[in-house]
Formats: C-alpha cells, structure tokens, sequence
C-alpha cells in the first residue's frame, strides 16, 4: 500500500494575501515607455520598463516594488534580438508574493529574446498571464526564421514558493520537421525549487515546454490544467546528478502534437511528460501522472506520451486518455536497473495500430484495471521482479499479427491473449471484447461490458485515483469499472485538486 503523504491542498495561504503590513506599493504600471504623469498608479500614467529593471526600485518603500506589490504589464512591451526583458530583483513573502499580472491586451515580445522573463534566485513570486494571448511570444526565432537563438521566456532556476499561471507561452523556437537537426532550442519554463505549481497555461511551440533540472531537496512540483502543442517535450523532469527530488504531480494536461520535431535522423525523442535521471544513486520518489489526455499526432520520432525511468520509486500512472500513438512510439514507456513500485491503473489507451506499455527493469510492478485497444504491442515487458500483480484489463480481440502482442520479459507470451495467459498466469481476469462500448471520449456507455469488472483499489490509499478522470468518484466498496472513466461520466467536469502539500505556519 502506497503511504500517500501529500494528497492534500496547499493551503492557500502559499498564494493569497493573508492580513499583514507591508510597506511597498500595492499596485505598480509598467509599460514600453512611460506614459501620463509616469508615476505608475495606473497604465494611463504607467513607469516605463526601465523602472522594473532597476534594482534601486525594489525594496520596502512605499515608491517600490516588494512583498505584496503587482505589477500590472501594460500594451505592447517588446525586447531587442537575444535581450533579457523584465528581471526580477527581489522576492515576497508568505502570504506577500510579488504578481507580474498581464493587463489585458498586454504581451510581451521579442524577434528572440534570451530571457524573456528571469525570476532566478528569487521566492514568493506569480506570474498571471490573465488568459491574454499570446503573453509571451517569440516572433522570429526557429528552423526557418531570422533567428536561431536558445531562448527562454521564463528563467526560474531557483524559485521556491512560485506560481506560473494563465500564461499563453507562443513561437519561443518555431520548429520544422525535417531540417533543423543540431538545435534542440527553446524553453518556456525553466525552474528548479520547492511548492512550485504551473497550471492553467498554453504552450505552443519550443522544444521544451516546461523543463526542471531539480536540485537535490527539491519537493511538491505541481503541473496541471495545461495545455503542451508543438513541442519535443512537454514536461522534462531531470538531470545528471544525484540530487533527490519527493512529490511530482503532473494532471490534468493536454498534450498535443510533437511530429513538427520529426527529423530523418531521429534526431530528437519527442516525449510528452518525460521525467528521468542519468544517476542511478539519485532518488526520484511519488511521481503522480493522472488524469492527463493525450491526442495528438505524436511523430515518427516519438519514444512515448508519459515516458518514465531510473532512480524512480514510486510511480503512478492512471486515469488517462493516450491515443494516437507514432510509429514505433509507446503510450507508456520506462523502468531502469532498480526501479521499483510502478503502478499503471484505470488508463484508457487506444493505440489505433501502435504500441501501448512497455516497461523494465522494475521491481514490484501493478497493471490493473486498464482498457487497452487496438494495439500491434499491447504490454511488453523485460526483467520484472518482486511482487506483480496483473489483472482485470481489457483488451480488444483485434489483437497483433506480428507476434508481439504480449512479451513478459522479454520472451513469455506471443501473438495472442491464450499464449500469453499460457506462459504467465497473469491477467487471469482479461477481458478479450470485439467492442469496448465506449464513446468518442473513450466514456463508457450503457451496456459496455467494461462496467463492474475492474479491481476496487480503494486500498491503495490514492485519493485522486478514487475518482476517475471526470471527477466522478469510484465505489468505496464493490467492483470499479475499467479504464480512465466510470460509467456515466461527463467528460470536462473538473477533478478535485490533490498531491499538494499543507504548509502550516
């Protein structure tokens, strides 16, 4: 049973004003150039930005910027080719952040910038694109543009106690299929910290979405509400040390196309939520990755839509949508010498000719409660040790032509559901059905043999897990029904906020 130690709210006092002095200015306008009577109480009457950038300007003065001021963007503001834009030259405090708020109609925008916005070394800070469009974008930065520049719109290695949101993060490295072979360019966010959360933005274009090369104590990373198009990585999570990163929360995403980073030479592995480590003594503990769907054209170059591996203990796959997978590329893909605690639940994953999980070297190893369609590999498997358990998934009766459908390390099983149930005794319960009787939304509809016949799971402690993708709660007693949905869901309801970590003070 998995000891769940954060599926609880981050109380809100991490982000919102509680009773407290402060003697900064509470509201400061900044703008291209200064307008009005330039004394920045409002975008009539705004600072220019160089006001912002000057370090002079920030601090506990009524006049400065400091704990509890926002900053509201105003207009236009555009930096030069390869320039840093806004810096930031303080941080807030609990229940104080310093807000960088987008007015509406505000954006920022470069040809290129190197860093469109850095918030490095500081704590306490939210940035809130206020849904404007785009609020960061590149206009002359990629394989068959002006410029080929590695940039950054938001640099915030470190920021502990930081919230990115409402962002629309647009063109930072506009990437060709094709050509373009030696440049994996361009970052939307770029952080490493503590009680991090990134939710409800856009990204669009960049080879990395969001990327955290984490420092060692690192802890409660949140990504949700997201949506993550033309890209070669959604989500990287990683770096080539031994550092220790606790409590990864990615749910709730959109991840979309990745085939505009398809080269002839494979040059880059496109992966959608992507968390590794080159360093078997480093430790990656709790990684969450639910509720998540994934649609869109993955590319020929694609590895796989959640790809997880080495220095993990505690993995937990569920309650996604994963479909259109590339050739050659996985709805789930991982697992490296010591490894250990996956679990892959409740997943609805519809291949349509592709491949669906392969996992190994882990030890101790759960896949249950899946319905998995219409896949040339359904489950393939290598040097799985310890407990496994193995049961109750649905698989069409399409299955493979090619042999592969099902290899238990790497030798056990073979082109049908008979030979594979033969060489393992696993998947006792399968269900093999011609038809899932599931919507377009991958919903179950009434009727669909899937319903009833999943595992009640209750036990493993996982509150999200509890409901399913939609948010309708699963059964406290008596049998689940299989894959991301209950019965009788409605696609697009909200699912309960969890994996946050309380903070007291």
């Amino acid at each position: 049973m998995k000891v769940h130690l954060s599926v609880v709210l981050m109380i809100s006092c991490l982000f919102v004003a509680v009773t407290s002095s402060f003697a900064s200015a509470p509201n400061v306008y900044i703008a291209q150039n200064a307008t009005g009577g330039a004394n920045g109480t409002s975008c009539a009457n705004a600072y220019g930005l160089a006001f912002f950038n000057t370090s002079g300007n920030w601090g506990s003065e009524a006049t400065q910027i400091g704990a509890g001021t926002t900053v509201h963007l105003c207009g236009t503001i555009t930096g030069t080719l390869n320039s840093n834009i806004l810096t930031f030259h303080g941080s807030g405090t609990s229940g104080n952040s310093i807000t960088l708020k987008w007015e509406t109609g505000a954006e920022l925008t470069s040809p290129a910038c190197s860093t469109c916005i850095n918030v490095a070394g500081n704590s306490w800070i939210t940035l809130d694109g206020n849904g404007t469009n785009p609020s960061i974008t590149n206009t002359a930065n990629g394989s068959s543009l002006a410029n080929q520049i590695d940039s950054v719109a938001i640099q915030a290695q470190p920021c502990n106690n930081c919230e990115f949101k409402n962002l629309d993060i647009t063109n930072i490295y506009v990437h060709v299929a094709g050509i373009d072979t030696t440049t994996g360019y361009g970052t939307g966010i770029k952080l490493y910290g503590s009680n991090f959360l990134i939710h409800n933005n856009t990204f669009d274009g960049m080879f990395a979405e969001v990327e955290d090369g984490y420092n060692s104590g690192d802890t409660n990373l949140q990504i949700y509400q997201n949506t993550f198009d033309h890209m070669n990585w959604g989500v990287h999570i990683g770096n080539n040390n031994t550092n220790v990163l606790s409590h990864v929360y990615l749910h709730d995403n959109h991840l979309m196309d990745m085939d505009n980073w398809d080269t002839p030479s494979d040059a880059y592995h496109h992966d959608g939520l992507f968390v590794v480590q080159n360093d078997i003594s480093a430790s990656i503990t709790d990684v969450e990755m639910y509720n998540n769907i994934a649609n869109g054209v993955q590319g020929s170059n694609a590895t796989a839509w959640i790809y997880v591996n080495t220095a993990m203990n505690g993995v937990y796959i569920y309650n996604n949508i994963l479909t259109n997978m590339g050739n050659g590329g996985y709805a789930i893909e991982g697992g490296f010498s010591g490894d250990r605690n996956y679990y892959i639940i409740n997943n609805s994953i519809d291949c349509k000719g592709s491949s669906a999980i392969s996992i190994g070297p882990v030890t101790n190893f759960t896949i249950e409660n899946n319905a998995i369609y219409d896949c040339q590999t359904y489950l393939y498997t290598h040097n799985i040790t310890g407990a496994v358990t193995v049961n109750n998934n649905a698989y069409d009766l399409a299955g493979s032509t090619g042999g592969s459908a099902f290899k238990w390390n790497g030798n056990n099983g073979g082109a049908t559901f008979l030979q594979y149930q033969a060489a393992t005794g696993l998947d006792s319960s399968l269900l093999t059905l011609s038809s899932f009787g599931w919507n377009s939304l991958y919903i179950l509809q009434p009727g669909s043999a899937l319903i009833g016949k999943g595992t009640n799971l209750t036990d493993l402690d996982i509150t999200a897990l509890d409901t399913d993708k939609a948010g309708t709660a699963r059964p406290s007693t008596g049998a689940w029904d299989i894959g991301a949905y209950e019965s009788g869901a409605v696609a697009g309801q909200p699912a309960p906020p969890s994996g946050l970590i309380a903070t007291v003070e």
